[in-house]
């Protein structure tokens, strides 16, 4: 008999964070433990700050009979949202490392990945602002980094960040740009300031648009937003170079395994990302990400209060312990 319980924690960030669509200081994620034999298996469940958002995961956490659900299965045919299903399957998956003395790539049967190297993040700040945080967190030390863009608004804080960091910048639109016009000529004022990849310039829903940025961008195109719990299908071909594979998105291990052998199938460029969310889920994020061509797995750095110790790391590369 497995059992199963929720707990929730609250966590500090360093800073203010602030993206297109909303500001945060702090959040609370719900954890997913489930234990047989006196052995536990942790799952995560991470979201936005919207109060919708979390209404949402509550609702459905809620709504689940925990005494029936005692196989992988039982997980697969509850009706829940992908963030509530991800915590669910990873602490499932977490257990059965414990219980069948496997590794997880052993479970999952994918390729070992222990350590890698990520960007780091920057929230909509001025150019000001975003100076004074370059230092503060000492972001030169990591080997790209990402910027949270307010449309053509924020291009004073990409020159800054251009002109004080050495390597490649991945800007981050959060569906901030109204046409592929706009968007064109953000990536034609940027083209000096080594900017790596555009990601999410255009609300999800304009795909017409989406189609014509991609045949006239000269920089990577990356959906995020665009991309949910469903397959990666051609209709994502049509407008992105690659897709953000994000644990919360997709549902869990599985379906974002999926996802990512879908985007090579597809010819695709990958990133692996993440929510502001623990070490817990970042190492579990790193465990899919061997093959993918970037990685975007900072959120536990954003953090004053990690409650875990399952990562550490050393100039932007992120190490198992």
């Amino acid at each position: 008999m497995y059992q199963w319980r929720i707990k929730k924690i609250n966590l500090e960030f360093n800073t203010e964070w602030i993206i297109n669509g909303g500001s945060a200081k702090q959040k609370t994620n719900s954890f997913i433990i489930v234990k047989s034999k006196n052995l536990e298996g942790w799952g995560e469940i991470s979201a936005s700050t919207k109060e919708d958002d979390l209404k949402l995961i509550n609702t459905h956490l809620n709504s689940i009979n925990f005494q029936k659900v005692q196989t992988i299965d039982d997980i697969y045919k509850l009706n829940i949202c992908p963030q509530v299903m991800a915590g669910l399957e990873m602490a499932w998956f977490h257990l059965q490392c414990k219980l069948q003395s496997k590794t997880i790539f052993e479970i999952l049967k994918i390729k070992p990945n222990h350590q890698s190297k990520t960007s780091f993040s920057v929230p909509i700040l001025t150019a000001n602002q975003t100076l004074t945080y370059l230092n503060d967190y000492k972001i030169k030390r990591f080997p790209s980094c990402k910027i949270k863009i307010m449309g053509l608004n924020s291009l004073p804080s990409i020159k800054v960040l251009s002109d004080n960091f050495n390597g490649p910048i991945r800007i981050d639109a959060n569906e901030s740009f109204k046409s592929a016009n706009e968007a064109i000529e953000f990536i034609k004022q940027t083209k000096s300031m080594n900017v790596q990849l555009l990601e999410q310039p255009l609300h999800r829903s304009n795909i017409t648009e989406g189609i014509k940025l991609k045949a006239n961008s000269s920089i990577p195109i990356i959906g995020d937003e665009s991309l949910q719990n469903e397959d990666v299908t051609e209709k994502h071909v049509e407008q992105f170079h690659g897709l953000n594979i994000k644990l919360m998105k997709a549902g869990g291990y599985q379906q974002a395994i999926n996802q990512l052998i879908q985007c090579k199938k597809l010819g695709l460029k990958t990133m692996v990302g993440c929510m502001v969310e623990t070490s817990l889920n970042i190492s579990a994020a790193l465990n899919i990400s061997a093959d993918c061509d970037w990685l975007d797995l900072d959120g536990h750095l954003l953090l004053k209060n990690d409650p875990f110790s399952i990562l550490t790391e050393e100039n932007g590369l992120i190490i198992k312990n």
